[in-house]
């Protein structure tokens, strides 16, 4: 009689165990916020609580700012998440006003009104706003960039810290085709295949609004 009920519950057990392994990894598709960002992956607060994301190859952990909203999807065993897409939704409302604001928009026409994100690229960066509107609006040349590209510029030139200007990093970036050249160019990663962001990229320490720097037009 013991050895049978030890029988059944060592069944028991077993069924449990390979259920759980079978349900252990579940499809994941939510939208939150980034609050914090580590070495290889980031953490999302979504109305269902706090996932550590693991983001899919070839996605830059640089892109992501605290604060950010994201949709994430992917696979979640727990509260940690291996990302198969993640989507910055600042990005996607920047690229569908990038080409209207960038050919003469609201924010390129009307300089007292201050664009969020490149605001707070500035401060974040301790770069003059006008100066970001100039790379995104379009210098004396003409030639216009993207606010995602101003932000891969700043972080690299902080990675730098050897006087190399944002410009000079666009130029570059424009003439090679893409930052993974640029990078293996400068030294900081091996081979383009395998780019990602500079290591140390990121906004300097003493990063901080600059003196002229005033709070958004109402």
């Amino acid at each position: 009689m013991v050895k049978k009920i030890t029988i059944l519950v060592t069944m028991l057990v077993l069924t449990l165990s390979l259920a759980g392994t079978a349900l252990a990894a579940e499809a994941f598709e939510a939208t939150g916020t980034v609050i914090s960002v580590g070495v290889d992956s980031f953490e999302l607060e979504t109305g269902e609580g706090v996932f550590t994301v693991y983001p899919p190859d070839g996605f830059l952990l640089a892109t992501l700012m605290v604060g950010a909203t994201v949709e994430v999807k992917g696979e979640v065993e727990g509260t940690e998440v291996t990302a198969t897409e993640i989507i910055l939704e600042d990005d996607e409302e920047d690229s569908e006003g990038e080409e209207e604001e960038a050919s003469g928009g609201f924010f390129c026409t009307n300089p007292d009104a201050y664009h969020p994100f490149a605001h707070r690229l500035a401060l974040q960066f301790g770069m003059p706003y006008e100066e970001v509107m100039t790379y995104f609006c379009g210098g004396e040349d003409g030639t216009r960039y993207g606010l995602g590209e101003i932000m891969l510029a700043l972080m690299t030139s902080s990675a730098l810290e050897d006087g190399t200007t944002a410009g000079d990093l666009l130029g570059q970036k424009t003439e090679m085709g893409g930052w993974g050249k640029v990078w293996q160019s400068l030294g900081l990663i091996g081979k383009p295949d395998h780019a990602g962001p500079p290591e140390g990229a990121g906004p300097p320490d003493h990063a901080g609004p600059p003196d002229h720097a005033g709070p958004p037009g109402p």
